[in-house]
């Protein structure tokens, strides 16, 4: 998301250095684009990091070495893990910081 965020910010600069007569006379139906980017509050690597151990079969025995390397490992881990508690706390983090965002 970020390189589109980078993407999208480069576009606005260089329709914003463009003349809009220059856009009506090319008949360029293109306009700047305001982004509104909401992240997590939390570290959801960090997170993912509490559900490890839920992890079934085999890939349990990797909990140690996940947890190891933090870093790396938990950020694969949270896209990995689709554990019912770890979801569920995904949504309350999503869904709090959304209404932290509205008001």
């Amino acid at each position: 998301m970020g390189a589109d965020i980078e993407r999208l910010s480069q576009y606005n600069r260089m329709i914003d250095l463009l003349p809009a007569a220059a856009r009506e006379a090319q008949r360029l139906s293109v306009n700047h684009v305001d982004a509104f980017v909401l992240s997590p509050s939390r570290d959801v690597a960090g997170l993912a990091l509490q559900y490890v151990d839920t992890l079934p079969g085999g890939r349990a025995g990797g909990a140690a070495r996940i947890r190891q390397h933090a870093g790396r490992g938990a950020n694969l881990t949270s896209y990995l893990l689709f554990d019912r508690g770890f979801c569920r706390a995904l949504l309350a983090l999503g869904f709090a910081d959304a209404d932290g965002a509205s008001r």
